[in-house]
């Protein structure tokens, strides 16, 4: 299970564009509010809304002069464009560390959901990697405690492991 869940999980990661779910966006910057709590940074604003560095303000407004009304939200729509805003980005920051309003609300549940995640936003944070490699360390920090948790949930069950794989293996 731990080498094909690993191929698999990093295949869909890197092939499905970050934030491409309908409500991936909503998890992530739920999982950006528990990295600046974890770093000792102010949260969010009076609003409720998320505060980021101003260098990942490309994930949730992809074009901010653009003539759109509403944001556009990296992978909210896979074109090649979209792809290619990404690969110009790469994963390396550019300094831009001053906090700035998301514009985004968190989910309001509980923190253990996002734990992981927000130590791999955190991790690429202190590295000083930029929006891309944050989103990226996020997403595999999950897909590790996914696969820790599949493999033991595994490890304990009586019967069933091979239904139980093959649902885990699946994208979704």
């Amino acid at each position: 299970f731990l080498g094909g869940g690993l191929a698999l999980g990093l295949l869909f990661l890197f092939v499905l564009q970050p934030l491409s779910a309908p409500d991936e966006i909503r998890h992530f910057i739920s999982a950006y509010r528990i990295s600046n709590q974890i770093m000792g940074l102010p949260d969010t604003n009076e609003s409720g809304q998320v505060y980021i560095r101003e260098q990942d303000r490309f994930i949730v407004d992809l074009y901010p002069d653009g003539e759109e009304e509403e944001p556009v939200i990296l992978g909210q729509f896979l074109c090649q464009d979209t792809y290619h805003a990404a690969y110009e980005r790469g994963l390396s920051g550019t300094g831009g560390d001053q906090l700035v309003s998301s514009g985004q609300i968190a989910v309001q549940t509980t923190p253990l959901a996002y734990v992981f995640s927000a130590m791999g936003i955190t991790l690429a944070r202190i590295l000083g990697l930029g929006g891309m490699g944050l989103l990226y360390l996020g997403r595999m920090f999950n897909l590790a405690m996914f696969l820790g948790a599949v493999w033991l949930a595994l490890k304990r069950l009586p019967f069933g492991k091979t239904v139980m794989c093959g649902a885990a293996l699946l994208p979704m």
